[in-house]
């Protein structure tokens, strides 16, 4: 066998290796990329139910009666959201539990949520850091405020708690 012969043999068993490698890294990418997507749907499927049993306003409407000076009580919540979904158990019990079904209303933000520049001037605009967030406004201005904590969570001791400190707010919109 000359030198070139040995030289091919080479590169083709180089090309070979190179496109396992590839084929087998892009796999595990697939793989994981699919465990992703599954999680994202059922917290979807998840985080729905929440969603069905609130009054909703669109992101634009919220704006427009913050900017009207109204009062109005919002839970800033994305069906996206994992977080959403975790706590939408203790939400669904508190709207059983306390009168929120006529006073709270639910603005889904997961297509603002897609534009990082946009979903971020909306938190600072109204104050919060993470979903889901809890905020009376009274005359248009943030008057209380409860929010998950990326390391605590929300507990529903601590919502319930909350409720109760703004009940005679929360009574006066329903």
């Amino acid at each position: 066998m000359n030198k070139k012969e040995y030289l091919g043999i080479i590169l083709i068993a180089l090309a070979s290796i190179s496109i396992i490698l590839f084929l087998y890294s892009n796999n595990r990418e697939l793989k994981k990329a699919n465990t992703m997507l599954q999680l994202e749907k059922q917290v979807l499927i998840d985080n729905t139910d929440s969603f069905e049993y609130l009054n909703s306003i669109t992101v634009d409407t919220f704006e427009n009666r913050i900017k009207n000076k109204e009062d109005i009580f919002v839970y800033i919540g994305n069906s996206e959201c994992a977080d959403c979904s975790t706590f939408s158990k203790n939400l669904k019990n508190e709207v059983n539990n306390f009168p929120l079904k006529n006073s709270l209303y639910l603005v889904e933000i997961s297509r603002l949520h897609r534009n990082k520049k946009q979903w971020a001037e909306f938190k600072l605009k109204y104050g919060f850091d993470q979903t889901p967030a809890f905020i009376l406004f009274k005359n248009g201005k943030v008057n209380s405020m409860i929010q998950w904590d990326e390391k605590k969570g929300l507990s529903s001791d601590s919502f319930h708690r909350w409720l109760e400190e703004n009940r005679n707010d929360i009574e006066k919109l329903s």
